[in-house]
């Protein structure tokens, strides 16, 4: 998905040029994929979680390994960072496919 910020002002600006905005567009690949289910109902929500649940105790289990093998390569110095590494492994481990 693109976004664009400003778009109402870059149309403008790159209809009619001025020398103080060198941008052409505005318009900007993704900054991020971010894994996500599509669920229908309570029961894929509660297929879901018990998934994540299951995957929760393996990563723990496997901490250290698992941050290894991250983006992160070993080192996370807050729980965002083990946050991030914990959803993109598991929605890997549960769909089969990599998150990145």
């Amino acid at each position: 998905m693109k976004y664009s910020l400003y778009l109402h002002l870059r149309k403008k600006e790159s209809a009619v040029p001025s020398l103080g905005s060198p941008v052409k567009s505005q318009v900007k690949p993704p900054i991020v994929s971010l894994p996500f289910f599509m669920v229908d109902d309570k029961s894929e929500v509660d297929t879901l979680c018990g998934k994540l649940a299951d995957a929760y105790d393996e990563f723990s289990t496997n901490f250290h390994s698992i941050i290894a093998d991250s983006i992160h390569q070993g080192v996370v110095s807050n729980r965002y960072q083990i946050e991030r590494v914990f959803s993109e492994w598991a929605f890997s481990r549960i769909t089969g496919k990599a998150s990145y």
